[in-house]
């Protein structure tokens, strides 16, 4: 049984690393339309056919509303190299489309003089108050 029920009520399950479509739908066989999904580490595109028949959302720890080569794999370290001042954390509706759908919430944060390390743990910080602050938005 892939599915755990936090303290909130909540289901959370992971898909495997490579799912077929079937995977997608043997794992969110449960989701009704009311029902929202969130992505959180999850490295892959997801095919059309399962991103117009549910509701799903991504957090990136990138900035991709002022900066689009933060979109993809590891955001952090890009604004870091960058010397970006400032970058901060995105939720998106999911799309097959590369961090492509459309942004319905962001939270900038200071990233000024930091070391990689920090960059990492404060886009981590930020991402995590973007999800509470969005979830709790959505879901009242």
């Amino acid at each position: 049984n892939p599915y755990l029920l936090d303290e909130y009520g909540y289901l959370i399950y992971s898909i495997s690393p490579n799912p077929s479509i079937e995977d997608y739908f043997t794992a969110l066989k449960d989701v009704t339309e009311k029902d929202i999904v969130t992505l959180h580490g999850y490295l892959r595109i997801i095919p059309d056919t399962i991103c117009d028949k549910f509701t799903i959302f991504n957090g990136h720890p990138g900035l991709i509303t002022k900066y689009e080569v933060l979109k993809g794999k590891d955001p952090q370290k890009r604004a870091f190299d960058l010397g970006l001042k400032q970058t901060g954390s995105v939720i998106h509706h999911v799309t097959s489309e590369l961090d492509g759908g459309t942004i319905v919430a962001s939270r900038n944060v200071s990233i000024h003089e930091m070391s990689l390390e920090d960059v990492y743990d404060t886009l981590h910080k930020n991402s995590v108050r973007l999800w509470k602050q969005f979830l709790k938005e959505t879901l009242e």
